[in-house]
């Protein structure tokens, strides 16, 4: 029998959730020989999914009880005809987001090249869109459909994610656009900026302008006008994620792992959101 010390067990787990890799994690681990090494991170894998479900089940858990207070809520002053001007879940929504949007606008900071990190995207952050979602070969894109609507965000409260990859431009941005700056507050630009807004959770993934942008979310200033506005709904009838894994329901294959646990709670509120009639 393998004994693992409870303070390491814990500062491996935590490691985990905090999505360092394995060769970081093995570094910390005090073993003797290769086979306790395998054995205990086996044990250490069970343990680190079961916790990482309990936590994805606790968001879905509050997103639920957000879902049934609102309704209390609207019943209790319906003699008002109180109606939420927008459902307090799509707030849920934006807060999972932030530490995403966070660490892609911190990350310049700690760097003086230019960054490496991913582009900020859906196959980055939920899973790849060429995957097949079924035997038929249907797969995210075929099921984004796309709706010829108008829509504003704010950059001060909406889940907008820009992907600030240059330093210098990131820094001039912040020197010179501003009240009382060389560029004046911050304002859209039409001809640079770039936005795909996706429904019914209200995800904006930044497709141009991303430095400019990153600087008005920083500001907490200014709305934009999405470009291009796509309903994901349909995703919800072919896949589900239990907070490990995202599963094609046809058959309960894999499709991927998932790599960032806010974003698997983003895609299950999805599901409420649409089962509810509700919407960005």
């Amino acid at each position: 029998m393998v004994r693992i010390e409870l303070n390491l067990v814990k500062k491996v787990i935590n490691m985990k959730l905090m999505g360092y890799k394995q060769r970081h994690i093995t570094r910390h681990m005090t073993l003797k020989n290769k086979g306790e090494v395998g054995m205990t991170e086996e044990i250490l894998n069970k343990m680190f999914k079961t916790r990482r479900k309990k936590m994805f089940n606790n968001v879905i858990g509050f997103a639920k009880s957000i879902l049934d207070t609102t309704k209390k809520v609207e019943y209790i002053q319906s003699h008002r005809k109180f109606v939420y001007e927008q459902n307090p879940l799509l707030d849920l929504v934006r807060l999972l987001g932030r530490n995403v949007q966070a660490e892609y606008l911190t990350n310049m900071l700690y760097i003086t090249v230019d960054s490496k990190k991913p582009q900020i995207n859906s196959s980055e952050l939920l899973f790849d869109e060429f995957k097949q979602l079924a035997t038929d070969g249907t797969d995210l894109r075929k099921l984004k459909q796309r709706i010829d609507i108008k829509k504003e965000m704010y950059l001060s409260r909406d889940l907008i994610l820009p992907w600030p990859w240059k330093r210098g431009r990131l820094c001039n941005g912040m020197v010179s656009i501003g009240k009382g700056r060389a560029n004046g507050v911050w304002k859209e630009d039409e001809t640079n900026h770039f936005i795909e807004l996706w429904l019914p959770m209200g995800i904006g993934w930044v497709k141009n302008g991303n430095h400019s942008i990153a600087v008005g979310i920083i500001q907490g200033e200014g709305k934009i006008e999405v470009n291009e506005v796509y309903d994901i709904s349909s995703v919800y009838d072919y896949v589900y994620c239990d907070g490990i894994k995202y599963y094609r329901k046809e058959d309960g294959c894999i499709i991927s792992s998932v790599k960032n646990m806010d974003f698997a709670a983003i895609f299950e509120i999805g599901r409420l959101l649409k089962e509810n009639r509700i919407c960005f």
